[in-house]
């Protein structure tokens, strides 16, 4: 990693560092306000002359720059790059710096001036379209990729902003804009939003070159702050001269410094949000916006001892996992088998369904091309070779085969089993109010109709990928998920519905029945998909159900031996009368332990094989009998300790073994995927066949070596390992076209072409001559059929030479010995003149092409 990859990281890295910050300043300093205004009522500053002062700070900048610019050339890119207006601001920072000052202070009054037309929080509310804003504007302007999580992550941003913010739901039916006040205060809400995206995305677009000067943020931001100073302050002064706005001057001591502090605060956000706008990703500054948001109720739980209500809480969840989906941050936190790289929905559907680029290849091209996004991209170690084969060719397959369509799925899942923890919590059946009614049924309702649609579409978009109608019952995942919306839907909609028809049954009668609450308890059963994302997991599962046979055995000699020893020790302690030990173990008796042989069972399996009161009982029995108690002691090493030893022993090495072959199996994937792709670069004939000058090209893909080290080969013989490879692989493909040119009787060396296989042949090759393969007598047996076949054809063609030389060497045909020289595989010829000579030709091939017929 060179200079610049490391200053890039180190960029990126303080981006992060500097969002987070960012985030739990801007909510400090709207405490810092807060406690300003119930302090001092009536001393401290107005909104408007406080937002004036809060972009000030870069003021401080000004000495050390002594008001001199950074170089007017943009650094690294050439003015000619930028044309038009973005060329004129890009090379004049200091004037520049004018426009978005205006711009800054422009967004964050409207957002003022919005907030006394309506609701505060309607107004957070509102102005949290800036993340759709600035994501439409990063795909047109940034390149950002169009996926389905940073869709999805948007729209609970939205959402997510609006339950939390407290609002009921009559409340927000309330706030529609019906009044010419809520009118302007939805407007210039809206209006803060486009500012403030214009702000951030303008900025990147125009400066965004200059991100390798870190000096420019100091001295664009020393600027910003001159110009409030020289224009944008009298500006506001102007106003209160003139009645527009009334501003207030802070007085005392405690004002004047609190006001300084959040202004230096103000002042330090908006540098962090400088930086994060050059240094991070686009849509890196609105997530920090959104995740303001639960932040703030944090602050209020924790300051204000301020509990917010159940649909907040909900709200605030909603907002975090809309940050997770936007910035990706679960790539963070999931297993490496499981690789959910972003793709852009239009590359996804334009490879793998028929756009006209698509039917412009050839059927085999396409299909290459569909095997490897899904080797490589997010289906991953879900998609099996099988599942694939189920897959079909339409536009809807390519939506229900991507990775996106299984991350939505994936998250899907995962907010449907967050929802029944909440369902559970607090909108039991138990919880009903007086007026019948459950805390969140509202909600609820909505809830539960958002979730049986989205299951019902990924459903029917499932069933309509596949290839034929009659394949859905060989996906055993598929018929899994149909059962589980099936009983959904008959939950959510049939049966209310059947309620609505018939006056007898209302949601009362149909929450009590219990075959509806059954059906509610198999939906925990949609959580079991999650192993399919899982690998590790789902390997763990596999190991247990193999195990299950031996674990059953171990299990069954465990309760038999127990079985005995109860027995025993009912026949030697037990006495009529007695009763088993029900209340007070301390007091118990070894008669009482083992009163009768379910007592026995019992006790022997909780302090014997669990070792639970082992000491005690040992004591106990000790003071009736010393043998028991050494034979109770054999039974504790024999059951306690062995069997179930054996048991945890039997359960690892099943996992280990799974483990290992799951490894050699992902290993050998891996090498067919890059020996794929090696085959589909180097295949400049496109006939589907591999060659050996191809092979040899093939072996410098760093790609394709590194499988091989993984394959077991040491680095120090990697070369001449290959090469080894290399004749044993093309042994069999040349002696097939040296048989064929020899069965042809073909004259012309242009028409035999090079030795070559097909890419099945060639893997299958490449497998079977691993280094830790060891030879069985299978193999052994295979080699000897060969070798037969191989002495026979080329028996067979030294037979069908025989006439030719012959005739050639005018030779008489004696049947006699022909035959009989024949049968013994030698040829006897003798010259022509000359009776003592002969030639005898050995059953060996030919060593090169043209020897026949010289």
């Amino acid at each position: 990693m060179n200079h610049e990859d490391r200053t890039a990281r180190m960029k990126s890295g303080f981006a992060y560092a500097a969002a987070i910050s960012s985030c739990a300043l801007y909510c400090l300093n709207g405490e810092l306000l807060q406690a300003l205004q119930r302090a001092a009522p009536g001393h401290h500053a107005s909104p408007l002359l406080n937002l004036a002062l809060c972009h000030l700070g870069g003021l401080l900048f000004v000495p050390h720059f002594g008001c001199v610019g950074t170089s007017e050339e943009p650094a690294g890119q050439s003015s000619a790059a930028f044309t038009g207006v973005r060329a004129a601001l890009s090379q004049r920072p200091r004037l520049a710096a004018l426009p978005f000052a205006l711009l800054l202070m422009g967004y964050n009054y409207a957002w003022l001036l919005s907030a006394s037309f309506i609701d505060l929080r309607l107004t957070n509310a509102v102005f949290q379209v800036s993340t759709a804003l600035v994501y439409v504007a990063s795909v047109q302007l940034f390149g950002e990729a169009v996926c389905l999580e940073r869709l999805l992550g948007v729209l609970l941003s939205l959402g997510g902003s609006f339950i939390a913010s407290g609002l009921k739901w009559d409340d927000a039916s309330s706030t529609v804009p019906r009044h010419q006040h809520q009118v302007v205060g939805f407007a210039l809400a809206l209006i803060a939003a486009v500012g403030y995206t214009a702000y951030q995305v303008l900025f990147r677009w125009i400066f965004g070159h200059l991100k390798q000067n870190v000096s420019f943020l100091a001295h664009f931001f020393s600027w910003i702050s001159l110009w409030h100073l020289l224009i944008i302050l009298p500006l506001v002064l102007a106003a209160h001269a003139a009645g527009i706005e009334q501003l207030q001057v802070p007085h005392g001591l405690f004002a004047l410094v609190g006001t300084a502090v959040s202004a230096l605060i103000a002042s330090t956000v908006n540098v962090l949000y400088l930086c994060i706008v050059m240094w991070g990703s686009p849509m890196l500054l609105p997530s920090t916006s959104a995740l303001s948001v639960p932040l703030t109720v944090v602050l209020d739980i924790v300051i204000h001892n301020e509990r917010p209500e159940h649909l907040e809480m909900i709200g605030q969840g909603l907002v975090l996992l809309s940050v997770v989906l936007i910035m990706q941050l679960y790539k963070v936190v999931l297993p490496k088998g499981l690789s959910l790289k972003s793709e852009m929905i239009v590359w996804e559907l334009g490879t793998m369904s028929g756009t006209e680029a698509g039917k412009a290849e050839p059927p085999k091209q396409r299909a290459r091309k569909g095997r490897k996004f899904h080797r490589q991209g997010t289906t991953a170690g879900v998609y099996t070779e099988k599942d694939l084969k189920l897959k079909g060719d339409g536009l809807v397959a390519a939506v229900a085969y991507s990775g996106c369509f299984l991350n939505v799925a994936l998250v899907a899942i995962v907010l449907n089993a967050l929802w029944m923890l909440i369902d559970t919590e607090w909108n039991h059946v138990n919880l009903r109010g007086s007026d019948g009614r459950r805390p969140l049924q509202d909600v609820s309702g909505v809830v539960e109709n958002l979730f049986c649609s989205f299951f019902s579409i990924e459903i029917l978009i499932r069933f309509f990928g596949f290839k034929r109608w009659r394949f859905m019952f060989e996906d055993s995942w598929f018929l899994f998920d149909a059962l589980l919306v099936t009983l959904m839907v008959l939950e959510t909609w049939i049966l209310p519905l059947l309620s609505q028809l018939d006056s007898s049954l209302n949601s009362d009668a149909l929450d009590n029945v219990k075959l509806i609450r059954l059906f509610r308890m198999l939906r925990l059963g949609r959580i079991f998909r999650i192993l399919r994302f899982h690998p590790e997991m789902r390997l763990l599962v596999k190991s247990i159900a193999r195990a299950m046979n031996a674990v059953f055995n171990i299990l069954f000699l465990l309760v038999l031996v127990t079985y005995l020893f109860a027995i025993i020790f009912t026949s030697q302690l037990a006495k009529p009368g007695t009763k088993a030990v029900n209340v007070d173990l301390d007091e118990a008796e070894a008669k009482q332990l083992f009163a009768n042989m379910v007592s026995s069972m019992l006790s022997l399996f909780t302090h014997g094989v669990l070792a639970d009161e082992l000491a005690f009982a040992f004591l106990v029995i000790k003071e009736d009998s010393v043998p028991l108690f050494w034979l109770f002691a054999v039974f504790v090493v024999f059951s306690g300790i062995t069997l179930l030893n054996m048991l945890i022993g039997v359960l690892c090495q099943v996992v280990a073994d799974n483990s290992r072959e799951h490894e050699k199996n992902q290993i050998l994937v891996d090498l067919k995927s890059s020996l794929e792709d090696a085959f589909e670069a180097l295949d400049t004939s496109q006939d589907g066949t591999i060659s050996e000058e191809e092979f040899k090209q093939m072996k410098t893909d760093p790609n394709v070596m590194e499988i091989f080290f993984r394959l077991g080969m040491e680095e120090s013989a990697i070369i001449q390992r290959l090469d080894h490879m290399q004749e044993t692989i093309f042994a069999v493909a040349k002696s097939d076209n040296a048989d064929e040119s020899f069965l042809t009787d073909s004259k012309d060396p242009a028409s035999r072409r090079p030795p070559s296989m097909s890419f099945k042949q060639f893997t299958d090759q490449v497998v079977d001559l691993q280094m830790n393969t060891s030879a069985g007598v299978l193999d052994v047996q295979s080699l000897a059929a060969k070798v037969r076949a191989e002495d026979q054809k080329i028996l067979t063609a030294l037979s069908r030479l025989e006439p030719d030389l012959r005739r050639l060497l005018q030779v008489p045909v004696d049947t006699q010995e022909a035959k009989t020289l024949s049968s013994s595989g030698v040829q006897t010829l003798s010259l022509a003149g000359e009776d003592s000579t002969s030639v005898r030709l050995q059953s060996t091939p030919p060593a090169c092409p043209g020897q026949a017929e010289a």
